[in-house]
């Protein structure tokens, strides 16, 4: 009787147990149930617990396990997860954390009936390196490596394997051979399309005490490679890589070339910092650099960008240096050639096309063979040729009649470039930059009288006269540029100027006077305005002047048009010319070539 009643109040006990079950507990907080027999006669078990999942994970890096739970009845399928060592945590969800490198022990027990576990050998490994050939999409990315390359707006992050370009529209506050973390978002460049770079936004670290990577050598430079960079629509970081090659220096367009021999390609350097790499056009040097993609322009001729890291003049290079721009019919300029890192070298001179032998003469000194005279016989145009061992420089001259021994040839200009090179192409300050001075050329001097740099330096770009940065701005108000000693057997002057509108206001009409006298233009107007011709569309950043419409950054679209202005100066005798804006105000339109023309001899 005592075990019947029991035996009740069990039964009773479960029943009641059952009737009040809420929600499953956690795996960490769940009490073994009772074993009994289902409501369908089963008997409530756990069958077995099987694991599955990897079996590894780097340090710091964590995978999930999964417990198979196999029962009868209605026993729980619930788990506690347990690690045999402190190489790894796992958690009530079965997500396993690296934590040290080695193995460890995962077990999974039921909830239900300890006496069924199931275990698993996970091995904790050490973390992967991600490094820059893993930049494969834009994104955020935390990337170490060191500084391989460097202009005035960015530099090339490398390693052992990739580069990459950090874009920070500055000059990079950072050493060749650092080694850094970069820490920002990777985007495409809008300026060569497929190409990943980190946008100026980003986080600049320089690590202290850490060698970093050993960077990989040069990989030499051919036709076959530079022509493929033109056909590809996108650039892994992994071609982003460090180039060399011999080059003779080139111009394009007012910038630096560095031609590949057999391709057609145009490879320039971006945002080359002169200072660092003083390039001479027709030099032939020794260069390597990183590949920063390929930019097509809105207009214009595309080119493939390169990151100089070096570039030493090639020795047997050759360069030539005359006592005078031009040289007149009767009289001789002296030309000296200089061979690079050579001591006794001799270069053989020559006229590059044999008929320009009429023209003048070319005489080596007998005492240095490195001098030569170059004499004036007739009117025309002459290219001088020094060689030595393969490698050649040329320069060329007007040769003048002898009546007009003082004044500029048919089409001579003077033009920002050469106002440069006299001492008025650089200044300090933000805004118009002013200066003063003369300039010698072709026994004219010209007098500047606060002539402008226009917006500090930068301006719009054109294939004609360079319009870039040392554009000059010629205003009544505030400066002029005056021919005088000699103005006497001048025909014509041509002055041609540049505007982005399509047409301009006269008050930008350049104003010429021989001794206060006004000379009138030949160029006809159309109403208040003059019409231009255009030469040319451009995309351009701004970094400068109206920075409410136009921030610095900003793209820009604009038209680039040509205006030419004839004046007959044929009745003017040993005067003093002088060319400026015809009133105050206004910057839009910038003085590109002053052109003369001389009667015939």
């Amino acid at each position: 009787m005592k075990k019947k009643f029991i035996f009740a109040m069990s039964a009773a006990t479960a029943l009641f147990l059952a009737s009040c079950t809420g929600p499953a507990p956690s795996p960490a907080t769940s009490t073994p149930a009772d074993t009994g027999t289902s409501q369908q006669g089963e008997v409530d078990s756990v069958v077995s617990v099987t694991i599955t999942g990897d079996s590894e994970v780097e340090v710091g890096k964590t995978i999930t396990l999964v417990a198979e739970v196999e029962v009868t009845g209605e026993a729980s399928r619930l788990v506690d997860w347990t690690a045999s060592s402190e190489k790894a945590t796992v958690n009530d969800a079965g997500v396993v954390t690296g934590v040290e490198e080695g193995e460890v022990t995962i077990t999974a027990t039921s909830v239900f009936d300890p006496t069924k576990k199931d275990e698993i050998v996970v091995t904790v490994t050490a973390p992967v390196k991600r490094g820059i050939k893993d930049i494969t999409a834009t994104g955020d990315y935390t990337i170490k490596g060191k500084v391989a390359a460097k202009n005035t707006k960015s530099f090339v992050l490398a390693d052992e394997e990739a580069s990459i370009m950090v874009y920070l529209n500055a000059e990079p506050d950072v050493s060749i051979g650092d080694y850094v973390e970069v820490k920002g978002a990777v985007e495409t460049s809008k300026y060569s399309a497929g190409m990943f770079q980190f946008n100026s936004e980003t986080e600049v670290t320089v690590l202290t005490g850490e060698a970093g990577p050993t960077l990989p050598e040069a990989v030499a430079l051919d036709a076959e490679i530079v022509d493929a960079w033109v056909e590809a629509s996108s650039y892994a970081t992994t071609e982003m890589k460090l180039y060399k090659w011999s080059t003779t220096i080139g111009k394009e367009g007012g910038y630096f070339t560095l031609p590949v021999v057999g391709s057609d390609v145009l490879v320039e350097p971006v945002y080359l910092k002169n200072s660092d790499f003083p390039l001479i056009e027709g030099v032939t040097y020794d260069v390597e650099g990183y590949f920063a993609g390929y930019r097509v322009p809105s207009s214009g001729e595309g080119y493939a960008q390169i990151v100089l890291t070096k570039a030493e003049q090639q020795v047997g290079s050759v360069t030539i240096e005359a006592s005078a721009e031009n040289v007149t019919v009767g009289e001789s300029i002296t030309l000296t050639a200089s061979i690079y890192g050579v001591d006794n070298g001799a270069v053989v001179w020559s006229f590059k096309e044999a008929e320009m032998g009429d023209l003048a003469t070319l005489t080596p000194d007998a005492a240095n063979p490195n001098v030569a005279t170059l004499t004036g016989v007739a009117v025309g145009e002459v290219t001088v040729v020094a060689s030595y061992e393969g490698k050649e420089a040329e320069i060329s001259f007007e040769v003048l009649s002898a009546a007009a021994k003082d004044i500029p040839a048919e089409g001579l200009k003077i033009d920002p470039t050469t106002l440069a090179e006299a001492g008025f192409g650089s200044g300090t300050g933000s805004g118009y930059a002013k200066y003063n001075g003369e300039y010698k050329i072709s026994g004219f001097t010209v007098e500047t009288n606060q002539l402008m740099k226009v917006n500090n330096g930068t301006a719009f770009t054109a294939d004609k006269t360079g319009l870039a940065y040392d554009l000059i701005q010629a205003q009544k108000a505030a400066g002029y540029l005056a021919l005088k000693t000699k103005a006497a057997a001048l025909d014509t002057l041509t002055v041609k100027m540049y505007s982005t509108y399509s047409t301009q206001a006269a008050k930008y009409t350049p104003t010429v006077t021989v001794d206060g006298e006004t000379v009138e233009t030949a160029t006809a107007k159309s109403g208040d305005n003059w019409a231009g011709t255009k030469i040319a569309d451009a995309e351009i950043t701004t970094t400068y002047a109206n920075r409410t419409s136009y921030p610095d950054g900003t793209t820009v679209s604009v038209s680039i048009y040509e205006y030419v202005f004839a004046y007959d100066l044929s009745t003017y005798t040993d005067a003093m010319v002088k060319i400026a804006n015809a009133d105050s105000g206004g910057s839009a339109m910038y003085l590109g070539e002053i052109l003369f023309t001389a009667p015939a001899a």
